[in-house]
């Protein structure tokens, strides 16, 4: 119950603006989040690379939310072999998309959809914990 309480709280963070948004240097704010993660990417010889990062105009604590999310679920969700996470960015017109690859189980396409609704599980807590 703490559990689903504190992932109530931080959804509840993540879906309010608490700063306005403001030219962040990207590649920085993920230089932040590998400090933040170094315990957990070193314990599981996690790999994480980038491309080129853009500065763009962003609340940049809902960016470190962001990639730390990412970043936890590649690692979380690897295969066999030691997590690979690899973080990019292109400018297509006049916006920024940002991809995150990794080499986990993956996610049948079936369920693309369902990943993103809140406090749904694609495995059993005991294969997978969390909320």
């Amino acid at each position: 119950m703490q559990n689903l309480i504190n992932d109530l709280l931080e959804f509840s963070r993540v879906t309010t603006t608490t700063r306005e948004p403001e030219f962040t240097d990207c590649e920085f704010i993920l230089n932040q989040v590998l400090s933040n993660l170094k315990l957990i990417i070193t314990e599981n010889n996690a790999t994480i690379s980038h491309g080129s990062l853009p500065k763009v105009m962003i609340d940049s604590t809902q960016l470190v939310q962001i990639f730390q999310n990412m970043i936890i679920n590649g690692i979380k969700f690897h295969s066999e072999v030691s997590p690979k996470i690899h973080i990019s960015a292109e400018k297509k017109e006049n916006e920024w998309v940002f991809s995150v690859q990794d080499n986990g189980i993956g996610i049948d396409p079936q369920y693309s959809e369902k990943m993103f609704e809140i406090f749904k599980r694609l495995h059993e807590k005991e294969e997978y914990p969390g909320t």
